[in-house]
């Protein structure tokens, strides 16, 4: 018997159909994927199993009893929990304020105080946690700021705060967008040994390689609908992709067919990225190149990104010995002068960095290009030039739905990052950094995203692509960077290396490569 079902649920907003007609069938003790395009309403399914949302019509069954979940307190006295793409976790607090917090345990004799006035008593919660940990190989500092955690460290809080509340089904969005190869592995046998002790997990995620190594299932959405469940090991990737977009796709990939310019758009000398490194990073790019920066998260990515986006602010506490962009020493340039002279950039995080949500699309097309000759005449914004790059843009990208007016925390987060896309190129940069460019997308817009950045390639941008996903860095890049410990460790053709050699060089192995840039 099923202990999950969704029976012909629907929800719309105004004229936007989120889910159409969605069917789910979920068995206890199983993990299963729930996979579609950008927008085929996947998680405005999930959260209405959650209680985020009400469905306009349909039922909610659990155990065999339908349910009415009006809200996320209603979803959790099922043990129903959601792990959100978006970690939801207060930087400022430790990790076991972080997992009691909403049901903070205090001392009975303090109960005529308000509870924000109460001691917290963790004696009773610090000693399940600590079990909890043992039980499901989940280990984490209790008394570590959270802002002082690794990804891989956060996630692990936020599964110990639903396994806290005695969740028996985990939802899970997006839960390896943000995390290294290394950390999914392991994240995969610790979801794996959950299941075994008879946990319900659902796995939102656009990885095809992911879902055909973790989960035992398939649902598959489109435009609002569960088309079909499929078990995993009757299937395979390409029929995955089949069912969810209706078509095959062509591998994107560089041919290394194009002659690489002698003009340097990047030039990088002695960058210090951490004071404490032993060694700076160096590096250079070419115009018509895309460089690969392959490394473990947390070894100086954020850092160089930094370092260009805002030079004059990085290097007030940083050295440096040469940093030029097109040919000039920006080392005492602010943000609006790299723009100006041609730096886009697609930001890691989207929702911390690239976007406003609480606004509509044009207005989040001008963000950080408000100064662009084109949108602007004499001191005044032409609005009407903005709208116009920004229809242009959606369609170029295929974000949909094409709303200009509407507000970006309706769209999906895939589309919402082939907003940023769209904007980062519009002005055709002379430098590109792509900052994990695909994270959150499904495979159509992965597809879309690769193409269009070797297409800007051929017409002479120079693009710095940092990702985690290693299959992105070996399909795209003319050469291959290791960061590893704030510094360029290795460097490699592209199409001269494999995974293997790359995930040595970013563990320290000292074997292939060539050292310097």
């Amino acid at each position: 018997m099923s202990q999950i079902k969704l029976r012909g649920i629907h929800k719309r907003y105004g004229d936007c159909i989120s889910n159409a007609d969605v069917n789910l069938d979920v068995r206890k003790g199983t993990i299963q994927g729930i996979l579609g395009e950008n927008g085929a309403g996947k998680s405005t399914a999930m959260k209405i199993l959650y209680g985020l949302i009400e469905p306009d019509g349909g039922e909610i069954w659990i155990d065999g009893v339908e349910r009415k979940l009006k809200s996320p307190h209603d979803a959790k006295a099922l043990g129903i929990g959601m792990l959100h793409q978006h970690f939801m976790l207060s930087e400022a607090q430790n990790v076991i304020e972080n997992i009691v917090l909403g049901q903070e345990p205090t001392h009975p004799a303090l109960a005529f105080l308000p509870l924000a006035l109460r001691a917290l008593k963790l004696g009773d919660a610090r000693s399940r946690l600590d079990m909890l940990m043992r039980e499901h190989g989940l280990p984490v500092d209790l008394d570590a700021r959270i802002s002082d955690l690794s990804v891989g460290a956060r996630q692990r809080v936020e599964i110990l705060r639903l396994l806290y509340i005695d969740a028996r089904i985990l939802i899970l969005d997006e839960p390896t967008a943000v995390l290294t190869p290394q950390e999914v592995g392991r994240f995969f046998i610790q979801l794996r040994a959950l299941a075994d002790q008879g946990k319900t997990i659902l796995i939102v995620t656009h990885k095809l390689k992911e879902l055909m190594a973790i989960t035992d299932s398939i649902t598959i959405f489109r435009a609002g609908k569960t088309i079909t469940t499929v078990d995993t090991k009757d299937t395979d990737a390409d029929q995955l992709a089949m069912l969810m977009i209706g078509s095959r796709l062509e591998t994107v990939k560089n041919r290394h067919d194009v002659t690489r310019s002698a003009e340097l758009a990047l030039e990088i000398e002695e960058l210090e990225l951490n004071k404490t490194a032993p060694r700076r990073c160096t590096l250079n790019l070419r115009r018509g190149e895309i460089l690969g920066i392959a490394g473990v998260e947390g070894n100086g990515q954020h850092e160089l990104v930094e370092a260009l986006r805002h030079p004059s602010e990085f290097l007030k506490h940083h050295k440096v010995k040469v940093l030029k962009f097109m040919d000039q020493d920006v080392r005492h340039w602010k943000t609006a002068q790299m723009v100006e002279t041609g730096l886009g950039c697609i930001p890691a995080d989207r929702h911390e960095e690239g976007l406003l949500l609480a606004r509509n699309a044009v207005q989040n097309f001008i963000l950080g290009h408000q100064n662009q000759n084109s949108f602007r005449a004499g001191p005044f914004i032409r609005w009407s030039a903005v709208r116009r790059a920004t229809e242009e843009g959606m369609a170029s990208c295929a974000v949909v739905p094409k709303k200009l007016d509407l507000e970006l925390s309706r769209f999906s987060g895939g589309n919402q990052q082939k907003l940023i896309f769209a904007r980062e190129i519009h002005h055709r940069p002379k430098l590109l950094i792509a900052f994990h460019p695909t994270r959150g997308v499904d495979i159509g817009a992965i597809n879309l995203i690769h193409k269009k950045l070797l297409e800007l390639r051929a017409e002479g941008l120079a693009i710095l692509l940092i990702s985690s996903e290693l299959d992105e860095i070996l399909a795209l890049s003319d050469r291959i960077a290791v960061l590893e410990n704030f510094a360029i460790a290795k460097t490699f053709d592209g199409g001269a290396c494999d995974e293997t050699a790359l995930g040595l060089a970013m563990t320290g192995a000292q074997e292939g490569g060539q050292h310097g840039l």
